[in-house]
């Protein structure tokens, strides 16, 4: 009885061969994951530490800001005191104050002017004598204002301090009895329109209010220190006062306005409550931003210091990883479809006389085998590409493009190849192969533009977050 001739399925080389194919696709699914999570938790995490420098460098300016001015809140509450020890002792002079203050303006020329007001015959109960008086109104009560005109100090009456709005400089403090910083405004000071704001201590005696010293400062060099700053290389910084005025920001012309939009709202409670305000969802210019708290001295107004960023900077760095993990999965694959083809070339023979000892099949195979070494390239890449996709999870269109590949375009061109004379006698097996070399080609062009859409569409999802 003859002896059954094995099947193929049964030879060791087609197991070998399964076997290589199934380590090889759980390869590439493994690299499909491996590249979408490395990418996503890359993402993360230099989404968060960028957050945090962003904190970090807003928080360091907060607190130069806050340093410089409140230094000059140091120098009025020391005045304060000082005045009070005087008044106590029966000391006061309107001269010496005013000596005191014009000296102190000298002494800091970056303030616009430096003052002191106070309540009706709360000074030295002398207001009667100096009705009109030099640098006096028709109050008579004590007021001493020197400012910069010209390049030298020069003292003037006050205006305007018992009139809401224009005069909240003085009825602040004296409604709250602390500290205070005014919402900038604009000041004409020798001819020329100044955006200033006020800092103003209270001088209090056992409850009592008597009056105020005031420095005054002109917001040019903050503005123009801001404006030069480049966090992470590329970002911007901006203060926006408590009421919502611009006082630093890219765009020179917002300098002086108000800003009322719903996210300087929710900015302001935010650092109102002495909170970061985070904005990482990028807005219409594809900047995310991080504000936090500024207080000046003893004042409980908060004014918001904001750092803001290109989101693409962030993300930049996690997109670059992500096309490195594509390229070097890639390059991997085609080092491996080299040495996978120069090895099946080499080796044709020898495989061939695995399946058969006939030695004129064998020299068929072996002419077919190098069908076989070429589609390695083609191959290698498709394979890593749906491997990509998978671990993307974009399976279905993968499995359409791959159905296409193979039924719509490798075994119709297979079959006329192989089959039929439509375009020249029928080659036989040579054109069932080129027909698979043809189907495998198409497929990888189809899955390497799916998986580059995919990859983009992952890295803007990412952005968003």
């Amino acid at each position: 009885m003859p002896v059954s001739r094995p099947t193929a399925s049964k030879r060791p080389g087609s197991i070998a061969n399964r076997l290589m194919l199934g380590t090889a696709l759980i390869a590439m699914l493994c690299f499909g994951v491996t590249a979408a999570i490395s990418y996503r938790e890359a993402s993360a995490s230099l989404v968060d530490a960028s957050r945090h420098t962003m904190q970090s460098e807003a928080q360091a300016e907060a607190l130069r800001v806050s340093g410089d001015l409140s230094s000059a809140f140091a120098t009025s509450q020391a005045l304060a005191q000082n005045l009070l020890v005087q008044r106590a002792a029966g000391t006061l002079s309107r001269a010496t104050v005013a000596a005191v203050i014009h000296q102190q303006v000298q002494v800091h020329p970056e303030w616009v002017g430096f003052g002191t007001l106070w309540e009706p015959e709360a000074f030295d109960g002398k207001d009667a004598e100096f009705v009109g008086a030099e640098a006096h109104d028709a109050t008579g009560r004590f007021m001493s204002y020197w400012a910069w005109h010209d390049g030298a100090p020069m003292q003037d009456a006050l205006k305007g301090y018992d009139v809401p709005g224009d005069g909240d400089w003085y009825l602040k403090p004296k409604a709250l009895k602390r500290q205070t910083v005014a919402e900038p405004y604009t000041y004409e000071i020798g001819g020329q329109k100044v955006l200033m704001t006020t800092l103003s201590t209270p001088v209090i005696d056992d409850g009592t209010f008597l009056g105020v010293v005031t420095v005054d400062f002109a917001l040019a060099a903050l503005q123009k220190h801001l404006a030069a700053l480049r966090p992470m290389g590329e970002g911007h910084v901006e203060l926006i006062s408590p009421g919502g005025i611009v006082l630093a920001a890219k765009d020179p012309n917002e300098i002086g306005k108000r800003r009322e939009d719903a996210l300087t709202t929710q900015v302001l409670a935010a650092v109102k409550a002495d909170k970061t305000f985070d904005a990482f969802e990028p807005d219409a210019a594809g900047n995310v931003k991080t504000y936090v708290p500024l207080r000046i001295g003893g004042s409980q107004e908060h004014f918001a210091l904001g750092v803001i960023v290109p989101h693409a900077l962030i993300t930049a760095q996690a997109r670059a990883l992500l096309w490195i993990i594509l390229a070097v999965g890639l390059g991997a694959a085609l080092v491996f479809a080299c040495f996978s083809a120069s090895l099946i070339l080499l080796m044709r023979e020898p495989i061939a006389s695995i399946y058969t000892p006939d030695t004129a099949v064998i020299q068929i195979a072996a002419m077919l085998i190098v069908y076989a070494a070429l589609y390695q390239f083609s191959d290698a890449i498709q394979v890593i590409a749906a491997g990509a996709l998978r671990g993307y999870q974009d399976t279905r269109v993968t499995m359409i493009l791959t159905l296409f590949a193979y039924w719509g375009i490798g075994l119709p061109v297979g079959y006329v190849l192989g089959l039929t004379d439509l375009f020249g006698p029928a080659s036989g097996p040579n054109g069932l192969w080129e027909g698979l070399i043809a189907g495998l080609t198409c497929a990888a062009l189809m899955l390497a533009i799916r998986l580059a859409r995919s990859s983009a569409k992952h890295i803007r999802r990412a952005e968003k977050r």
